[in-house]
This record gives structure tokens, sequence and C-alpha cells, in this order.
């Protein structure tokens, strides 16, 4: 299943339309990545502050954190935008997200509608 998502991900592209599946998906192997990494830096930060070089460690975590922070984030926003393209929504809608205390909160029920069945403004369907 994971490797089906992986070679069918179209990670940084705005075009194009995104279904339910490829976005939860898409969440949760960032979720489970998120927390590896940590795992991963807790060890390494570990190992290294016994073996009395912290500084390497650190700027390996910092340097690791800092690579995947960058790439979840412009892929989150790209699928972000092709999963309102998938509900016929504008892109421009993920700013909605800034609005202060509610806008996470509409953002979050935009990416839970269900998909358009037909061709939209954004092209037809994608298949996962």
């Amino acid at each position: 299943m994971i490797k089906n998502y992986l070679e069918n991900l179209k990670v940084i592209r705005f075009s194009g339309r995104a279904g339910v599946k490829e976005f939860w998906l898409f969440q949760l192997a960032m979720f489970i990545a998120s927390f590896l990494l940590g795992f991963v830096s807790a060890i390494i930060n570990a190992i290294f502050g016994a073996l009395n070089m912290g500084a390497l460690g650190l700027i390996l975590m910092i340097f690791t954190i800092m690579i995947f922070w960058i790439y979840h984030m412009f892929a989150s926003l790209a699928l972000m935008v092709r999963r309102l393209h998938d509900t016929n929504k504008s892109g421009v809608y993920y700013f909605v997200s800034l609005i202060p205390m509610v806008g996470a909160i509409l953002l979050f029920i935009l990416m839970i509608l269900p998909s358009d069945d037909h061709v939209n403004n954004y092209g037809p369907e994608e298949q996962f």
C-alpha cells in the first residue's frame, strides 16, 4: 500500500486534483516519518552526547529536521491546493487557514469534503 502510494504521489505539483485518499495517506505518512525522525534524532543526540560529540550530533539533527521540514511544507501545500481543486475550489481557499482561531477548522472541513465525481474546472478526477 505505501509503495503504491509513494509511486503515485505527485509531490510538489500545484495543478490537477488530489482525492481524499491521497491527501490523508500523505498526512499519515508524514506523521509516521515525523515520529521516526524525532526518535532517530533523539537516539543520535543521546549517542553523540555520550561520546562527547554533542555539537556534531546537534548539527546533524538540525540539518535533517530542516530538510524534512522544508520538503514537508512544500509537499503539504501543493497537496492541499490539489485537494481544494478536487472539491472545485481555488487554491486561494488555503489562505482561510490564516484566520485566527477558526481558520484551521475551516481548512480541515474543506479537506474532508467529498470529491467531485466528474470533470470540474481543474480537470478530470485523478485515480489514486
